[in-house]
Order: structure tokens, then sequence, then C-alpha cells
């Protein structure tokens, strides 16, 4: 039997840590909705099945980081990238998401990067 490539990047086989938290921050994800659309049409037995199964892969996740100390972050990145204009927030976002990659929610560093940057 040939497997095709995971859409989860290049893991070759391999499951390390990154790849179990970015897994397990989607399948999150996908509760939280799941959660949101049970509730919408009066299904509560549903909607604690997932949230009892939302919680399991919460213990799976590192701790996340403060918005300060995800502000701190995006700050240091600015400083080294010198972003100039709307296009530089794409280049802070690379960064920034790399460095708190596993530590900190794509949305929040997202929403930070806008408010430091004005836009």
């Amino acid at each position: 039997m040939i497997c095709s490539p995971s859409k989860e990047g290049s893991a070759a086989g391999r499951i390390d840590d990154e790849l179990v938290v970015r897994v397990a921050r989607k399948e999150v994800k996908r509760r939280e909705e799941a959660i949101g659309v049970y509730r919408k049409a009066g299904r509560e037995e549903s909607a604690r099945r997932e949230e009892a199964e939302m919680e399991v892969l919460r213990s799976l996740l590192p701790a996340s980081i403060s918005e300060q100390q995800i502000e701190d972050e995006v700050r240091q990145v600015i400083a080294e990238v010198k972003p100039e204009g709307p296009k530089g927030f794409g280049m802070v976002m690379k960064a920034a998401t790399a460095r708190l990659a596993g530590r900190a929610d794509g949305n929040d560093i997202a929403k930070v990067t806008r408010r430091l940057l004005g836009i």
C-alpha cells in the first residue's frame, strides 16, 4: 500500500511534538466550532461530547503564553524586520509565527501584530 504525503507538511512518517501540537490545535478549533453549531441546533448532548473531547485535546497542548508575552515577542520581531507599510504585516507575521510556534495561536499573534503596526 502506498501512502500519500500528509497535509501536515513533510513529516516523512515521523511524528514530533510540533506536529502533535499543530494537529491538536486544529482539532480543538474544530470542536469549538462544532459546539457552537450543536448548541444553536439545540443538541446539547452532542455539544457536551465535543466539549469533553476538546478538553482531552487541550491536555496535549503546552500552556499558552499571555498576550503581554506575545506583544513582547512581536515588538522584538518588528525591531528586527523593520516593516514598512501594510506589506510589512506579512513579514512580521511570518517571523513572529515561527518564533512563537507551539506557544501562541496564530489569531492572537495577528491581533497583536495589527495593533502594534496600527492596521
